[in-house]
């Protein structure tokens, strides 16, 4: 089966097809590239609640402009999966897609 390789593509296969991202789901997205850019806009426009992860302060507070509740610098806090995990409920499933 034909692939298309493109960022809105990958990013709308990860979240929409392979995700089964609704209302309520809570996605993080790592990085801040094409890829992670277009799945935050998706999963936000399907109602998720998105978690950037990334090494730059600048392009998490970029990433919270368009749309994500919460970011974390994955150097700033080694331990980032434990926050990535505060305030998800243990039945919500996660996704994550990287660039």
């Amino acid at each position: 089966m034909f692939r298309c390789r493109t960022a809105p593509a990958k990013s709308s296969n990860a979240v929409v097809e392979y995700g089964a991202t609704w209302p309520g789901t809570t996605v993080l997205v790592q990085g801040s590239g094409g890829v992670s850019i277009f799945a935050l806009q998706f999963a936000r426009a399907l109602g998720a609640e998105v978690i950037a992860l990334s090494s730059s302060d600048e392009q998490l507070q970029r990433a919270k402009k368009i749309g994500a509740a919460h970011g974390i610098n994955y150097q700033a806090t080694p331990e980032w999966d434990k926050s990535s995990r505060r305030g998800v409920a243990a039945s919500d499933r996660r996704h994550r897609t990287m660039a």
